[in-house]
């Protein structure tokens, strides 16, 4: 067994990290803790607990020393998931700080939100919590007097370790080992304790990681024993303690389990087809002795929802829009004349030339076509005798680690469906003329280290090599592309279809991919 760590005080959230053979994810996790800044860093404290990893994982988290502050701790034999699960807890309460917080290394951090979620902490006496996450919403989380309430918002979620926050004077002294029972499922009798315990001292948070893809199949050996029998024992000891869950409650605890395990059900009874690490007979008897017809009333209740009959509504609503658009195209087509058609395009154009110069910072004589898309308005400032073609996309991403800029000089002409995306500063000159399909952007998805590209691109954080400077009187080409770091100087002119990788000096004319000088 590990030696006895000392941890810092004054810590605000540790993060405790359970791993188990887990190389690429733990891996991965550490990767995006690298992203947090130092001041960041200073107020978590982060803890890895190895329960006898036989693969890299020690290899992976070691790449990290020096680049994350935390502290390792490996078992030098398999606890199993219980005894596992007491340990990493054991070692949270130890480290002091005011929250802790027990991560699968399969659920990997939201950065993003990570912020919000310290600040809350800090600030707030938290208490029955669920994090809303949005950062569009008035108030970043909903507090709950009533543990009931709480309990049925959480659902499911309460047997996941990783989505549950903890304060850790409240359960400092608890023996987590009381509350496993055998159940194959610890986690689930210690939190429902805590709820039930206080008032002030739990935070639920399913928008603050990513879930990893798990096989619950492959997880556990049977899960209709595992979520089924032992899950609903648990609710059902409940009933009977001092502090209790309401029998509604725990009903609507158990609707959950049946509608979380309804695929499952629906192949075991239904189609009748085996499935791996279930065994079928022994599996039916149990759903039919403790969930009885909830499945099938589950289900029912799911087809005669407003939610669904929404969506159904919904999609007629819009194939009638289609069917509407059609029809009315065809009339205009045979009634109306050329004149008609062209003072429709021009009140089109009339009307996205006012919500533009309404939307952003620009100047007089401003003028553009019609589709355009444009975000992070707050961010865009447009000079003077502007015009921009049908298509053109501005767009401003606040990543949190730059505040982005994008600005466009005076009498700037740009063509059809150019797109200018930024996250830190572009800047766009007097008199410079853009043409068609062009894109400039100083921004990539992740950089391009080995460790990176072993991220799904959809998952990467957005990266930037340096702003992007076009000065006065710059011709850019029809399909040219302006990468991160580039400042095109004056006079310059750009040739159509080049890839701009490195700045370009003044009147100078470029071309190719990359794009280099033509000598004349």
């Amino acid at each position: 067994m590990p030696s006895q760590l000392t941890f810092s005080y004054g810590k605000t959230l540790t993060l405790c990290i359970s791993t188990r053979n887990n190389e690429l994810q733990i891996k991965e996790q550490l990767q995006k803790l690298a992203l947090l800044d130092a001041a960041m860093l200073e107020r978590i404290e982060i803890i890895i607990v190895d329960n006898d990893s036989t693969d890299g994982t020690s290899n992976a988290v070691k790449l990290f020393e020096g680049r994350v502050p935390f502290h390792y701790v490996s078992n030098t034999e398999n606890l199993s998931q219980d005894n596992s699960f007491t340990f990493a807890l054991n070692q949270a309460i130890a480290a002091r700080s005011k929250y802790i917080w027990l991560l699968d290394a399969r659920n990997l951090i939201r950065i993003g939100h990570f912020g919000a979620l310290i600040e809350t902490l800090e600030n707030n006496e938290v208490g029955l919590v669920h994090l809303a996450g949005n950062d569009g919403a008035k108030r970043n989380y909903v507090q709950y007097v009533d543990a009931d309430d709480f309990l049925q918002q959480v659902a499911m979620g309460i047997i996941q370790t990783s989505r549950n926050i903890l304060r850790t004077d409240m359960i400092r002294g608890y023996n987590p080992r009381e509350f496993t029972a055998g159940s194959g499922i610890p986690v689930v009798p210690l939190l429902l304790h805590i709820v039930l315990a206080a008032k002030q001292n739990f935070i639920y948070n399913p928008t603050l990681f990513e879930d990893g893809k798990i096989d619950y199949i492959a997880e556990v050996n049977d899960p209709i024993r595992t979520y089924v029998k032992n899950l609903l024992a648990v609710y059902d000891s409940y009933e009977d303690k001092p502090v209790s869950i309401s029998p509604y409650t725990t009903m609507k605890l158990k609707n959950k389990v049946s509608d979380y395990l309804l695929p499952l059900i629906f192949r075991l009874f239904v189609l009748r087809r085996g499935v791996k690490g279930v065994e079928g007979k022994v599996s039916r008897t149990i759903v039919k002795q403790n969930l009885g017809f909830r499945p099938t009333l589950s289900a029912l209740k799911k087809c005669f929802s407003r939610k669904l009959w929404g969506k159904v509504l919904r999609a007629i609503g819009i194939a009638l829009h289609r069917v509407l658009t059609v029809l009315v195209a065809i009339l205009v087509l045979i009634i109306c004349n050329k004149a008609v058609s062209r003072a429709i395009v021009r009140f089109r154009n009339n009307l996205a030339t006012f919500r533009f110069r309404h939307r952003i910072k620009s100047g007089k004589g401003c003028s553009v076509e019609s589709p355009i898309r444009t975000e992070g308005n707050k961010y865009i400032t447009v000079g003077t005798g502007f015009s921009g073609k049908a298509g053109l996309h501005l767009e401003c991403i606040n990543t949190g680690n730059y505040t982005p800029h994008l600005i466009i000089g005076d009498d700037v002409s740009i063509a059809r469906n150019v797109h200018i995306n930024t996250i830190r500063e572009i800047r766009i000159g007097n008199n410079v003329k853009i043409g068609a399909d062009v894109l400039i952007t100083d921004y990539q998805y992740g950089r391009t280290d080995s460790e990176t590209l072993r991220i799904n691109p959809a998952e990467r954080d957005l990266s930037t090599r340096g702003a992007v400077r076009i000065d006065d009187g710059v011709l850019i080409g029809p399909r040219a592309i302006v990468l991160p770091g580039v400042t095109i100087g004056k006079g310059a002119v750009i040739g159509a279809g080049a890839i701009v990788t490195h700045s370009v000096q003044p009147y100078t004319i470029v071309a190719g991919a990359p794009a280099k000088p033509i000598v004349r």
